[in-house]
């Protein structure tokens, strides 16, 4: 069977408002102080394969993860998402992924 493989590269987001970064453990790899009010900006690339190409929307599924990372890193328009760290936006926007696409 055929190796298939989609994904995104390089959607830089930026997020003004509505984003921190405090409460994490202080070690020597750490290397930003806490922030209760930061920029957030990013590039993201996601890549995922594809077990059949069979009755498979290829540009729907783009669509779809495209959607799920815009709306968890910045949420509606007029109230925006509140994001405490990077990791925390990107588990939730992985999550909000396998929640909408049958695997």
């Amino acid at each position: 069977s055929p190796n298939i493989r989609g994904g995104l590269k390089d959607m830089r987001v930026l997020k003004t408002t509505q984003s921190s970064f405090t409460d994490f453990i202080q070690d020597e790899y750490r290397t930003l102080p806490d922030a209760n009010d930061r920029i957030f900006s990013t590039v993201v690339t996601a890549s995922w394969d594809f077990s059949t190409a069979t009755g498979v929307d290829f540009d729907k599924v783009w669509e779809t993860v495209k959607d799920c990372i815009l709306q968890n890193f910045a949420g509606p328009a007029k109230t925006g998402i509140y994001s405490p760290s990077v990791q925390n936006t990107l588990y939730l926007a992985e999550k909000s992924v396998l929640d909408k696409i049958k695997q």
